[in-house]
């Protein structure tokens, strides 16, 4: 903001100085340059700045973003530039209830992430924690150079992901065909807009099944058994809702799933808020070296 000023100062003030060592506009005439917060008179050799520090200055305008497309391709572009930023934070909730006949269960998650370098030599660090019958477990994971190491209840250990992978698990926003969406909005306020959008449930079939096999071998994972999600006797919907500044960037984002088949219902939100982009550095532990590899 103070930089824009500036330079809309040093360009004005040279156009005005410039003004003057011509002679102005004339002998008997005054050019006035007025931006709301500068207003610069030149009549002959002289020249007059005032500067109005308390004007209402629209630090946004210069990059007001066009929402007028739909909402999935406002979102998809504004995901795309995110993982193409040097780095990104921002903290994260995930609350899943279920019922079984009446009989309910949850638990939730919360955190905070750190991406560096997303769409190249990615490094992360999640710190989050569990909460789930009454028990709640801290954790703190860090990603870099192919590994992920994970400290949890004073157990430490590490384990070989690819980065696509790990982007995939964790990092990555979620993304669909277009022929997979459903209905959309685009609310525009004073600072950006509201998008939102639904999912079909075929897509979302789809993408479970995909989820569910890429997450095989993975340490945890060893007495999944092989599930393959038919949405056909189930119901299943999602909706995701994303605000976005003025310049077109996610500032938080809101991923809604309900399903039920039968006697089962579950649900589960998902919240990345305070989104915030910048370059970041991972201070990381000094003992990465003795975690235990899986």
């Amino acid at each position: 903001m103070k930089k824009k000023l500036m330079l809309g100062l040093v360009l004005i003030l040279s156009f005005a100085f410039a003004l003057a060592a011509c002679g102005g506009g004339g002998d008997d005439d005054e050019v006035v340059v007025d931006t709301g917060s500068v207003r610069i008179s030149v009549d002959d050799d002289d020249v007059d700045v005032d500067v109005d520090a308390d004007a209402d200055v629209d630090e946004e305008s210069a990059g007001d973003y066009d929402f007028s497309g739909d909402a999935y391709d406002i979102y998809e572009d504004a995901v795309e530039r995110l993982l193409w930023e040097d780095g990104f934070e921002y903290d994260l909730t995930i609350e899943d209830s279920a019922s079984i006949s009446g009989t309910g269960a949850g638990s939730r998650l919360s955190g905070h992430v750190i991406q560096v370098d997303p769409s190249g030599d990615l490094q992360m660090e999640m710190v989050f924690t569990t909460e789930e019958d009454g028990d709640r477990v801290n954790t703190t994971s860090y990603y870099k150079d192919g590994y992920q190491y994970v400290e949890s209840d004073g157990d430490k250990i590490k384990y070989s992901v690819d980065a696509d992978d790990m982007q995939d698990a964790v990092g990555e926003m979620p993304e669909f065909d277009a022929d997979e969406i459903g209905d959309q909005s685009v609310t525009e306020t004073d600072d950006g807009a509201t998008v939102s959008f639904t999912v079909d449930a075929g897509a979302i079939e789809n993408d479970v099944n995909a989820a569910l096999e890429g997450i095989k071998g993975l340490p945890g994972t060893e007495n999944i058994p092989d599930i393959d999600i038919d949405t056909g006797d189930a119901y299943v919907g999602i909706k995701v809702t994303a605000t976005l500044d003025s310049w077109g960037n996610l500032t938080e984002l809101v991923v809604e799933e309900t399903s039920y088949a039968g006697s089962v219902e579950a649900t589960s939100v998902t919240k990345l808020s305070n989104i915030e982009i910048g370059e970041f550095e991972i201070d990381f532990p000094s003992d990465l070296d003795e975690y235990e590899e899986w």
